[in-house]
């Protein structure tokens, strides 16, 4: 009984339970400092029918993480850092032993990080002016190839190459020939050389408010995607949705 609970409260500590409480529970979307749910909100969380391997390997997971927090604690190195490795690491290895879609979970994580936290006005500020670090442009390049590769299913590659601007950003997509994968190719501080298509591209929808469009252009085995330099733009997740959007308008256009 001890060890199954373990292996439930592991579960439940999962980024993935919290995704599905957010839909589930009314005070955390109106009340967005709110920190608790009631025991009717958990009594209706699905609880997967874990087999007997499942739950001997979580029960060790969650004793393996309980002995690092102790280990932190008295070490005095439990910071918020230290905390998000930790539930990086409980996420991973859940949705391992589970077999719960690795996309799944991104969408669960990329929510409750990034998007969650628009409901948050200083946090909304922050992540409407906060622009994506070379790695974050990295994994969204890595991602879209991997989305464009997959669809494609033959030896045609694409190669992502990303322009960071201070304002706008260039997203170039070229389809190749070869046998091998290309790696992506970012590049850093353009400065404001897109910043007048930035300013373009922005429409009037009222008084003081304005509404930042994106732009794709279409040259031969080249697609160009350009929009404004803020991470909320530049996510693992908006990788995806921007590729399989690529695709549905290259179809549309070939039905035409």
């Amino acid at each position: 009984m001890i060890t199954y609970l373990k292996a439930l409260t592991l579960y439940l500590k999962s980024t993935i339970v919290a995704y599905y409480l957010f839909f589930n529970s009314p005070e955390w979307g109106i009340f967005r400092q709110a920190d608790r749910i009631t025991l009717r909100e958990v009594r209706q969380i699905p609880i997967p029918d874990f087999s007997l391997e499942e739950v001997s390997i979580l029960a060790r997971l969650h004793d393996g993480f309980l002995s690092l927090e102790q280990e932190a604690i008295k070490a005095n190195t439990l910071t918020r850092e230290w905390a998000t490795k930790l539930q990086e690491q409980l996420d991973t290895e859940l949705c391992k032993i589970l077999k719960i879609p690795p996309k799944l979970l991104l969408f669960a994580k990329e929510f409750m990080e990034i998007k969650l936290l628009l409901d948050d006005s200083y946090s909304k500020r922050r992540l409407l002016s906060n622009k994506p670090s070379r790695t974050q442009l990295y994994d969204y390049a890595l991602l879209f190839r991997d989305e464009l590769d997959g669809f494609a299913n033959d030896n045609r590659r694409h190669q992502v190459n990303i322009s960071q601007g201070s304002d706008f950003t260039e997203c170039m997509i070229e389809i190749r020939y070869v046998d091998t994968v290309l790696e992506p190719i970012i590049h850093q501080n353009l400065g404001d050389s897109l910043t007048k298509l930035g300013e373009n591209l922005k429409q009037k929808h009222s008084q003081n408010v304005y509404i930042q469009k994106s732009l794709r252009v279409f040259d031969g085995p080249r697609v160009y995607i350009y929009k404004p330099t803020r991470l909320l733009d530049w996510t693992k997740t908006q990788a995806i949705n921007d590729a399989v959007s690529l695709v549905q308008e290259i179809l549309e256009f070939r039905i035409q």
